[in-house]
């Protein structure tokens, strides 16, 4: 039965496998980004704020370009970390500006895991959250939308 099933399929030209390469890849941006937006929003439904501090900075790929600042906090005695990518944070002494800084961490109340380091003005403007001007400082290494 196999063989037969097999034997009666026909080969993919390399454009129809191009074709499924690019929907394949689409499909997996759309979950990603799924992801990414799924866990802003259950942030925003219980949103709790802490203080978190940079302990490794990662210089991203060509392609992605930017860092990863990554970022330790503690939520009711337990410790987290995460990363969170800024394409825009490029200059060498933007990077050394952030090692070691404390910045406000977001996170979920149900699930302290799930956070963002709430460093410039669009991090703050997608929780709804003033822009402290203590954090004035960075505007320097991020392009708009400062004034």
């Amino acid at each position: 039965m196999a063989k037969k099933f097999f034997s009666r399929t026909r080969r993919l030209r390399p454009r129809q496998k191009e074709l499924i390469a690019v929907f394949v890849g689409v499909l997996l941006l759309l979950y990603v980004a799924f992801q990414y937006e799924w866990r802003m929003l259950k942030i925003k439904k219980e949103p709790k704020i802490t203080v978190g501090y940079v302990y490794k900075i990662l210089r991203r790929g060509a392609k992605q370009g930017g860092v990863s600042l990554c970022y330790r906090y503690t939520v009711s005695g337990v410790d987290y970390e995460d990363c969170n990518g800024y394409r825009l944070l490029n200059s060498r002494d933007g990077r050394e500006a952030f090692d070691g800084r404390t910045f406000p961490v977001i996170y979920e109340r149900g699930d302290p895991g799930s956070s963002k380091l709430l460093i410039n003005k669009n991090d703050f403007d997608v929780f709804s959250i003033s822009f402290p001007d203590s954090l004035l400082w960075v505007k320097k290494y991020f392009p708009s939308p400062f004034e």
